[in-house]
């Protein structure tokens, strides 16, 4: 519960335990989400937190999906549907400068489930690019799903960089390497396409 000088008694719920692990999460990354932390930053006891998520994996992988979410969100809101995929890069590039903990914190949780590259690529690529990117390109699905695979790996790379540099980044520099990337894989796989 939470109480002021003048404030009546607030219940504590899990969705603001949630979210204030959230922000800790989004300004300090995961490390800062500490029960006495989220506790603090509520203004309560330790016990609603305790209370509420059991342990603090619980919590934390309720932290996490709240990332995805807002991965999720910030992504589709950005999204050109004249020019889904290079759009779709540039989102998940300015995501990773703006919030660099969420993008790390969910694009480095584990993932049990995924043997390989590819199992991550087909759990969590756009189904709906392979076919956009084929009809642009003039190739093959086959193709454009490599290049898309490609393009991913790229990106994901070159986001990783740049939650590092954060507010340094040049937005126009981002942008020079990404259609630096595409134009060769684009051109790689039209000439596979010839072959």
């Amino acid at each position: 519960y939470l109480r002021g000088p003048s404030m009546p008694t607030q219940k504590i719920t899990r969705e603001m335990i949630v979210e204030a692990a959230f922000e800790l999460a989004r300004e300090q990354g995961m490390e800062a989400v500490q029960v006495k932390a989220v506790a603090a930053a509520l203004g309560c006891s330790v016990q609603p937190v305790y209370g509420y998520c059991g342990s603090m994996e619980g919590l934390k992988e309720l932290v996490t999906e709240r990332a995805g979410r807002e991965l999720r969100e910030y992504v589709e809101a950005r999204l050109d549907p004249a020019d889904r995929f290079a759009s779709l890069g540039r989102a998940y590039a300015a995501f990773a400068k703006e919030e660099p903990h969420l993008y790390r914190l969910w694009f480095l949780r584990p993932r049990p489930q995924a043997a390989s590259l590819g199992a991550i690529f087909e759990a969590e690529g756009d189904p709906a690019v392979p076919g956009l990117l084929a009809q642009q390109l003039g190739i093959s699905r086959e193709k454009a799903t490599a290049l898309y695979f490609q393009m991913m790996i790229f990106n994901a790379g070159l986001s990783f960089m740049l939650t590092a540099l954060g507010e340094n980044t040049d937005a126009a520099e981002v942008q020079r390497l990404q259609n630096s990337a595409l134009a060769a894989f684009s051109a790689a796989a039209r000439q596979e396409e010839r072959e």
